[in-house]
């Protein structure tokens, strides 16, 4: 029984993406120079995450320019989901009966994201460090986080003596 073109073209297009992401190029691209500031390495697991998708599609590399005019924008697109994923665990309400439990509940919800976005994330830094837009995207998304902690600790410290005094008592109690 032969398959179906359409199902043929994926399972081509599965083999070839084994082949490209785990090519024996892999090694000399992490130590080749960059380019634009970024890695060598990104740009070509970039450019075959794009032909592939680009490919699966069935459009051209054309068809996908039209909507982002380079990498970088379609980097940038990627970064809006992870940034706003990232600023709804900023966003959504901090409160909880104690100050430990909030935080073990949004240190998680961050966990979750980053493990989520962490290809974007894991580009988004590695870019930030050679790029000036990435790097003020990055620390916006930072101070955000940074601002609110701030916000829910004078919450805990200055509205919640009591439950901070109760956290001392036993964090000093635990070792005993």
């Amino acid at each position: 029984m032969r398959m179906p073109l359409t199902r043929q073209r994926l399972a081509l297009l599965f083999l070839l993406g084994l082949l490209a992401w785990f090519s024996p190029l892999l090694p000399r691209l992490e130590e080749a120079g960059s380019w634009l500031g970024i890695p060598g390495l990104y740009l070509y697991l970039f450019g075959v995450w794009t032909a592939l998708v680009v490919a699966a599609a069935g459009v051209s590399h054309g068809t996908f320019y039209t909507y982002f005019e380079n990498k970088a924008a379609l980097l940038d697109a990627l970064i809006d989901v992870a940034g706003g994923d990232l600023q709804s665990v900023v966003d959504a309400p901090w409160e909880g009966t104690d100050g430990s439990s909030t935080i073990a509940a949004v240190i998680g919800r961050f966990v979750e994201v980053f493990s989520e976005q962490a290809d974007v994330v894991r580009v988004w830094i590695e870019a930030s460090a050679h790029d000036e837009h990435f790097r003020t995207r990055l620390q916006a998304v930072r101070a955000g986080y940074v601002h609110r902690v701030a916000g829910a600790s004078h919450w805990i410290v200055h509205e919640r003596p009591a439950a901070v005094a109760s956290m001392i008592e036993q964090a000093l109690a635990a070792p005993a």
